[in-house]
């Protein structure tokens, strides 16, 4: 999960809200957008190939695993859709 749930979606992720912030406050929040810029740097340069690296060498050549991993990476995150599903649904019933 934490390799393809999160420090593969993570970077674009942020684009889109600093592409939305930058829009809608036009440059006060430069350091703000500077922290998060950073953070997609840290993120594609080096979190998500270190990512990558640790779950070739957990997995290896073994199919098993590489299934095992996939299977486990697919439930993580439709668990996360789901929650994020709740809570999109909370606040349109609470507005």
């Amino acid at each position: 999960m934490f390799t393809f749930g999160r420090e593969e979606v993570i970077p674009d992720m942020f684009r889109l809200i600093i592409k939305t912030i930058d829009k809608g406050l036009n440059g006060n929040l430069k350091n703000f957008i500077y922290y998060l810029d950073r953070h997609i740097g840290l993120d594609e340069d080096e979190h998500t190939p270190l990512a990558l690296k640790m779950i070739k060498e957990l997995c290896g050549n073994n199919k098993l695993k590489w299934e095992e991993a996939t299977n486990a990476a697919k439930h993580s995150m439709n668990a996360r859709i789901q929650l994020w599903d709740g809570i999109l649904s909370q606040i349109k019933l609470n507005h």
